[in-house]
């Protein structure tokens, strides 16, 4: 799926999927040949876990640290406020 679709399905605006995908918050972004980024449900899990762990207060830092929530496992049945 493509950007605007993944935003929708993560309730994060697109703009904060980029940034995300800019400091390394999603990981092994693929892209299309025709250079739009591509997502799949994994990285919906991994920004579903990043914006439940910023509403906890952790940093993105802290977040972004080798191993934080690597191993977490993030349901997808969990559904997260819409972004304000």
């Amino acid at each position: 799926m493509q950007i605007k679709e993944f935003a929708r399905q993560a309730s994060l605006p697109a703009k904060t999927t980029r940034y995300h995908e800019e400091i390394g918050l999603l990981l092994q972004l693929r892209r299309l040949e025709n250079g739009y980024r591509t997502y799949d449900g994994s990285d919906i899990s991994r920004a579903k876990l990043v914006a439940c762990a910023r509403t906890l207060d952790f940093s993105l830092v802290d977040i972004q640290a080798p191993g934080s929530f690597d191993s977490f496992r993030f349901s997808d049945k969990i559904t997260l406020p819409a972004t304000r």
